[in-house]
C-alpha cells in the first residue's frame, strides 16, 4: 500500500511478492542501461531504496512506474499480479 505524503514523496508498503517484483524490475531496468554503454545511477538509486524501504520522490515513482510497465510486459506470469497492484499504489500516488 501506498501512503501519499504532503512533501511530494512517499512509502511504498509492499508485500513480499511485490516488493520482488519491483526489485525485478529495476535490476532489468539496469541491465538494460549497461547494455546501451550507459551508467545506470538512476536505477541503482531506486534500487538502494526498494531495498531499504526508503521514501520516494514523485520523479522516482514516475521513474519506477516506467520500469514496472517495461518489466511487465514480459513478466513471468507470477509477476503480474503483484507488478500490476504496485503500478496501482503508484498511479494513485502520483495523480
Amino acid at each position: 500500500m501506498t501512503t501519499p505524503a504532503y512533501n511530494g514523496s512517499a512509502e511504498l508498503d509492499l508485500t513480499h511478492a511485490e516488493s520482488w517484483v519491483v526489485h525485478a524490475a529495476v535490476l532489468a531496468a539496469i541491465e538494460r542501461t549497461l547494455d546501451t554503454g550507459q551508467k545506470p545511477m538512476q536505477e541503482h538509486t531506486l534500487r538502494e531504496k526498494v531495498e531499504e524501504d526508503e521514501t520516494f520522490t514523485d520523479s522516482e515513482l514516475r521513474r519506477l512506474r516506467q520500469m514496472l510497465s517495461t518489466y511487465l510486459e514480459s513478466a513471468p506470469e507470477r509477476d503480474v499480479e503483484p507488478g500490476e497492484a504496485v503500478l496501482g499504489y503508484i498511479r494513485r500516488t502520483i495523480q
